[in-house]
């Protein structure tokens, strides 16, 4: 065993995540918590970033850094390995869409999250180059994104604080059909996968009832159904296969923390 290369971040930025794009390429998830004087964000946030580093060269390359989508909240990957295309990233960053931002009319007060013009999503990142494609757009209440194994984008969910609704939408055709919606939820709804070859979605939610554990959500839009459940306990953690990070065991809660595998 001998060291190839070594890699420095910069100062106050911490490593979070070290993984292979390909076979050349490794890629750096690393965050800083910054603070802003800004309104309308957090102070202080943590912001995360993506490097893709050349292994042979040793030259790292920021990911996702056109317009507003490096200074505002960094990035996250939605779909890495990509058999197809190996030097493919499917990766989501919030994006500003002056179009989008509303305005105060007469009596209405503008400013609400449905107004800021910002919006979650997604691009396609060409690791060797850098350069991305827009590939889906959210809205301003995009929280998640998944794409299919081809890395093209086909699940999203979406929460709505104001009206405590949680939301999973799957592409149809040009656009998109919700496939589920739970309201009175508390914002502890998320995407765990997809499923039945990418034809459902998992998701841990209460779903209405009163603990929250593992369902099953088929685009085509029959019911949604438990795939586990412990009488009594919430689902409180989850196991990934570290290459393709698919759902592989859930956690519930309780003294013995039991384990059941997907």
């Amino acid at each position: 065993r001998k060291i190839v290369r070594n890699f420095k971040v910069e100062k106050g930025f911490k490593v979070r995540e070290v993984d292979w794009a390909n076979d050349d390429t490794l890629l750096f998830g690393i965050s800083a918590t910054l603070t802003s004087t800004r309104r309308r964000w957090p102070s202080p946030y943590e912001y995360l970033q993506w490097l893709a580093a050349d292994v042979s060269s040793g030259r790292p390359r920021l990911l996702m850094t056109e317009g507003n989508k490096r200074v505002l909240a960094g990035s996250q990957i939605v779909r890495r390995r990509i058999a197809s295309d190996p030097g493919l990233l499917v990766m989501a960053s919030l994006d500003f869409a002056a179009q989008k931002q509303g305005t105060e009319i007469g009596t209405r007060l503008g400013g609400k999250r449905k107004d800021s013009g910002y919006q979650y999503n997604t691009f396609a990142m060409d690791v060797g180059t850098g350069k991305s494609k827009l590939l889906e757009s959210g809205t301003p209440f995009t929280q998640q994104w998944l794409a299919n194994a081809q890395g093209k984008p086909v699940v999203r969910g979406e929460w709505n604080p104001e009206l405590l609704r949680y939301s999973v939408l799957a592409k149809d055709g040009a656009g998109w059909k919700r496939i589920l919606e739970i309201d009175k939820d508390n914002g502890d709804s998320f995407l765990a996968g997809l499923a039945d070859n990418d034809s459902s979605v998992l998701v841990f939610t209460n779903n209405g009832q009163a603990h929250t554990t593992l369902w099953s959500v088929p685009f085509h839009g029959s019911a949604a159904k438990k795939v586990m459940e412990e009488e009594g306990l919430d689902a409180e953690g989850n196991t990934r296969d570290q290459f393709d990070l698919s759902l592989q065991a859930v956690r519930f809660s309780g003294a013995d923390r039991p384990y059941h595998w997907v």
